[in-house]
């Protein structure tokens, strides 16, 4: 297989490992599982678009009937984030433990709670929807192309304030 601007099959083959190692720190098989059970109870009906990308997780617009959802994907494999336990374990309360995934989970559910805790004291804070295994998903804010900016870049006026 060769490409129309000249690539070599061993430079076609050397990219396609490049994409499939990136997929993979996301999209490992534990985490197919859980996104196909969302699709099998008609939690959503597909992915939209990328919304960001971070250390711990990867955040999707999803979608099902035309109503938008936020899908929150925790990494469970091969992360760059080295000192993921102690970060989120001490910042969140997270009990400690030998499996990295199981922890993952617990972080998932953490997160679901206190969205939970936000969204229902009247914080303007994405509605949880559902969590499944490292896979949250959770009410979508912005409009149908761009996503409502996240709380570190919000500008506060002083009517906000008020």
């Amino acid at each position: 297989m060769y490409s129309s601007d000249g690539e070599t099959r061993v430079k076609i083959e050397e990219r396609l490992k490049e994409t499939q190692k990136v997929f993979g720190y996301v999209f490992d098989t534990f985490t197919v599982l859980n996104i196909y059970k969302l699709f099998t109870d008609k939690t959503i009906d597909r992915f939209e678009f990328p919304i960001s990308s971070g250390k711990e997780s990867v955040v999707f617009a999803a979608s099902r009937k035309n109503k938008f959802y936020a899908v929150k994907i925790y990494k469970t494999v091969a992360s760059t984030f080295k000192n993921i336990e102690r970060y989120a374990g001490q910042r969140w309360g997270i009990e400690s433990t030998k499996n990295k995934r199981k922890f993952i989970v617990q972080w998932a559910h953490r997160e679901f709670r206190n969205l939970e805790a936000a969204s229902s004291s009247g914080v303007l804070a994405p509605k949880p929807e559902k969590v499944v295994g490292n896979v949250l998903i959770m009410q979508y804010l912005g409009t149908k192309n761009t996503p409502a900016p996240q709380m570190k870049d919000y500008q506060i006026t002083e009517t906000l304030m008020k």
